[in-house]
């Protein structure tokens, strides 16, 4: 029966005491510490855009409900006349003031569409790669 020689009986057959351990390259070190330094900055990067992202969603839901509150308040009292103004050429203000609220809902909603939950702006997403 043929068994395979120890380590020690290979290393005499070779004549040499070199140790069986591979031995990395500094370069190719340095480039893996390098890879590892990227990594962590990208990683802290993205949790900090999370967190602002978390913040900033907050006080912009807080912002549009209270526009939604203010005018659920105003429509129903300007109709019923309690907020009516009395010149007869500010009453295109009403209807300037509810259009800016609408307006503003609306941007509100494409910052947060477009912005606040898309993962290819923090790079949550994988990259695509042309092969």
């Amino acid at each position: 029966m043929n068994s395979l020689p120890t380590k020690n009986e290979a290393l005499k057959l070779l004549g040499t005491k070199r140790s069986m351990t591979p031995t990395i390259p500094v370069t190719l070190f340095s480039q893996l510490e390098d890879r590892r330094m990227t990594a962590m900055l990208l990683a802290q990067e993205k949790q900090d855009i999370i967190a602002m992202r978390k913040k900033w969603s907050g006080w912009i839901l807080l912002c549009i409900v209270l526009i939604v509150i203010y005018d659920m308040v105003m429509i129903p009292l300007i109709g019923v006349g309690v907020f009516a103004p009395q010149d007869e050429g500010a009453k295109w203000l009403i209807g300037l003031l509810i259009t800016e609220n609408l307006a503003k809902v609306l941007g509100l909603a494409y910052i947060v569409v477009n912005w606040l939950f898309s993962g290819d702006s923090v790079g949550l997403l994988p990259e695509k790669h042309e092969d």
